[in-house]
């Protein structure tokens, strides 16, 4: 619970996984990508 508050208190709207690329991308509420990060696997 706590990513999710520090995530919009930093204007993070949303995050998409993507399984295929092992990333997760943040956007915020204007739906701009703001950071794309590896997942490690």
């Amino acid at each position: 619970m706590k990513f999710c508050q520090d995530c919009a208190e930093t204007g993070i709207e949303k995050w998409i996984v993507d399984l295929d690329k092992f990333t997760c991308t943040y956007y915020d509420k204007a739906g701009n990508m703001i950071l794309t990060e590896e997942i490690p696997h």
